[in-house]
């Protein structure tokens, strides 16, 4: 095998010829990067996927949330709101007028 200055070879004087060997380290290298992009390009359609899903989840989320309604509040009357104490109060109050009553009697 002749031997050729690198130079020569820079500068376009000298032509150098593929061998078979040559061949097929330029088709190794095309099916590495060829790999590379389709990994790179798997990739970003995981990430886009993963970016969707997530878009989608914090979607669902907010339709899943139960709106509070707004609520109109209700005034109890005096009944309402202190029966448990005026029943007992309002007994008393009999009880104590039936004896007044029935000792005025006696």
């Amino acid at each position: 095998m002749k031997e050729v200055q690198c130079n020569k070879v820079r500068e376009n004087q000298i032509s150098i010829e593929c061998d078979t060997t040559c061949k097929e380290m330029k088709q190794k290298a095309s099916e590495l990067k060829e790999a590379e992009a389709k990994a790179a390009l798997e990739e970003e359609k995981r990430r886009q996927q993963a970016e969707l899903e997530a878009f989608e989840n914090r979607l669902k989320g907010r339709r899943k949330k139960n709106r509070k309604r707004d609520e109109v509040a209700v005034e109890l009357t005096l009944w309402q709101k202190y029966k448990y104490y005026l029943f007992p109060l309002c007994a008393v109050v009999v009880v104590v007028f039936a004896w007044y009553i029935a000792r005025a009697m006696d």
